[in-house]
């Protein structure tokens, strides 16, 4: 796939290289990926006590499973990136401060987001021409699967 060919010429911090794709053409796979996600959701808010957190939990499923009626999920998330400075900075005993704030790196989101966003322009330039077509980017945390 073309599309995704172009995710890969993507830059990473160091060339690491930490995306991994899934590719779902399964509608079943991909409605019942949308009602886990849902399950999900529903569960925390029925554990969750504090009611503002339950209504904006609850605002969010629909923008959480957008995807269902997708005819292609293709699914980016990002592998272990590892952390050469935190490692490094422990064999040297050097203050934990230090050790935290190198902890906090985003370079493994930015490269799976300038993946993404060489992933939706081929897919933008490659469809231009069809009636209905179109990709849009949504971010939930692993947890909720």
């Amino acid at each position: 796939m073309k599309i995704l060919q172009a995710a890969t010429y993507a830059p990473s911090a160091k060339n690491r290289q930490n995306w991994h794709f899934v590719v779902i053409e399964d509608q079943h796979k991909i409605i019942n990926l949308a009602k886990a996600i849902c399950n999900k959701a529903n569960e925390y808010i029925e554990r969750l006590d504090n009611k503002d957190m339950r209504e904006n939990l609850q605002k969010m499923i629909p923008y959480f499973t957008v995807f269902k009626n997708a005819p292609v999920l293709i699914i980016v998330y990002a592998k272990d990136y590892g952390n050469d400075e935190v490692d490094m900075l422990k064999y040297l005993k050097e203050d934990e401060d230090k050790i935290r704030k190198c902890l906090f790196t985003n370079s493994p989101i930015q490269n799976v987001s300038a993946a993404m966003e060489n992933l939706m322009l081929r897919e933008n330039n490659t469809t231009k021409k069809k009636v209905t077509s179109g990709s849009s980017y949504i971010f939930i945390k692993i947890y909720f699967i």
